[in-house]
């Protein structure tokens, strides 16, 4: 069968989920193709590939953006004489099932989709039920069984082909993307990671790692068959939790055999002096690591981070000892904050001097422990269209449309405000209390937040002939884009 993957927002890190759900796919004999919901009129690549299936991925801040192509695809099967099976995986369905009856879907996959799509495809090819595959759901009840995949050693390295068709300049990046585990321990009210747990909980092992062998062998693949290669990125939720037999084997096999400089995720917590100096050895060049918040009883008691203020500064102090750049996210716009908070988490973050400082306004989405928080402390209205971007106005009702603006420039400009020299931050803290236009502030600030990951985070990720950097660039301000138009 013909299965068409919809993805949202290609850009440098890759689609890794619906690429091994591709490979998978290859693997049982079907066929597929990637498409990016962003690039295009997905009606024409239905009526011209005629797919079998189609299979949507996003997360819930990308739902617009299937919404808007689906309605047309739905046209076009409406007037055709085939029966094409839409389905959707990802977060969004997997902790907002209602999803299945807003687009009219056949089915959505909660979780992951490794068994359960290859299964759903089978019977489909049979006209066999679709009833009781794990993780499937037929209704917003959601799915009869859940199940985890542990053995990730077991499945195929990720499907690139697709990628590179929908977007060939990005082979001439050097950047290349890989997980090694699934999973996260962690219950920050914020992400959807808490409610996983609690949904699976039973099936399996929540957190579950590949082998060391495995990864290496994955990327000396890759470096061979791919290449230039010259960064690797680790898109883990944590890459490291602590300095175990894992971490050990990974650095010595990684720095002697693949002696490339890297990028992963880490937490306060779980970049010690043991940690960090074995990431170092294996060649880490930078990480994310979130603040969150400046204000430690935000972050404890709201964010539940259960990160100090003294560990958040120790754990930065620590990466640049071993010369480890950091992107430091500071969400602004917390359930329970105020507008000071924001300000003093801005201070706060412009103490620490993360290498890339990222503002973005948090959105509560459904399914999310800080959505029911807002929801519980009429901040946010439950039928409230959170489908926004981290770079648009809050949602919640707690903020005046001034308060929101501020807010916004504080997004746009704190990069900026966190790095230059004290005379000039006056200026720009100015600007960011103004009542400024925001487009002008994104003019300045955005190209500054662009200019520290590109020179600091992923120097080697951007490709040398003009024409694929113009593609990239554009691409990542399309992905960064608010969903509103700014000063409406």
């Amino acid at each position: 069968m013909k299965i068409l993957f919809v993805v949202t927002h290609v850009f440098l890190s890759e689609p890794l989920g619906a690429m091994i759900l591709m490979a998978i796919c290859n693997k049982e004999g079907h066929e597929t193709k990637l498409v990016d919901a962003t690039r295009g009129d997905l009606s024409i690549h239905v009526k011209e590939w005629n797919p079998d299936v189609i299979a949507y991925s996003t997360v819930s801040s990308d739902l617009y953006l299937i919404k808007r192509q689906d309605k047309r695809v739905r046209e076009v099967i409406s007037r055709g004489n085939k029966k094409i099976f839409r389905i959707m995986g990802g977060p969004c369905p997997t902790y907002s099932p209602e999803v299945i009856d807003e687009l009219e879907l056949d089915a959505i996959c909660q979780g992951d989709g490794d068994r359960a799509l290859p299964a759903l495809l089978s019977r489909f090819e049979k006209g066999q039920s679709l009833e009781g595959i794990p993780n499937i759901a037929l209704s917003a009840a959601g799915a009869e069984k859940r199940e985890l995949v542990e053995d990730l050693d077991n499945l195929p390295f990720v499907y690139r082909e697709g990628f590179y068709e929908v977007a060939p300049y990005y082979k001439e990046c050097g950047l290349r993307s890989f997980l090694t585990s699934r999973g996260c321990p962690y219950f920050c009210t914020y992400c959807f990671n808490h409610a996983f747990n609690k949904m699976f909980k039973g099936c399996g092992k929540i957190l579950r790692k590949r082998s060391v062998e495995n990864l290496i062998s994955e990327i000396e693949y890759v470096i061979q068959k791919y290449p230039p290669v010259k960064l690797i990125r680790f898109g883990d939720d944590t890459f490291a939790h602590t300095a175990d037999e894992w971490l050990e084997e990974f650095s010595e096999k990684y720095a002697s055999r693949i002696k490339l400089p890297f990028y992963c995720l880490m937490r306060s917590n779980t970049l010690t002096e043991e940690t960090a100096s074995l990431l170092s050895r294996a060649g880490c060049q930078s990480i994310a690591m979130s603040i969150e918040s400046g204000v430690q009883r935000v972050r404890q008691d709201i964010l539940k981070r259960n990160v100090s203020d003294e560990l958040c500064i120790r754990s930065f102090e620590i990466a640049g000892k071993y010369g480890i750049n950091v992107i430091g996210a500071t969400m602004i716009g917390i359930p329970g904050s105020t507008l000071d908070d924001d300000f003093k988490s801005l201070e706060f973050t412009r103490k620490i001097r993360p290498a890339a400082p990222n503002f973005p306004i948090l959105t509560p989405y459904p399914g999310t422990e800080i959505w029911k928080y807002a929801v519980d402390s009429n901040l946010l209205d439950k039928g409230t269209d959170v489908y926004v971007s981290a770079h648009d106005r809050s949602v919640l009702t707690c903020y005046s449309n001034k308060e929101k603006d501020t807010q916004l420039r504080i997004s746009y400009l704190g990069a900026l405000y966190c790095h230059v020299p004290e005379f000039l931050a006056r200026l720009v803290y100015g600007l960011i209390k103004s009542n400024v236009s925001l487009k002008l502030c994104r003019l300045i600030g955005e190209p500054y937040q662009h200019f520290c990951w590109s020179t600091k985070i992923f120097p080697q990720a951007f490709p040398r002939k003009l024409t694929h950097l113009l593609h990239v660039i554009k691409d990542t301000f399309k992905a960064w884009a608010p969903v509103k138009d700014m000063d409406s």
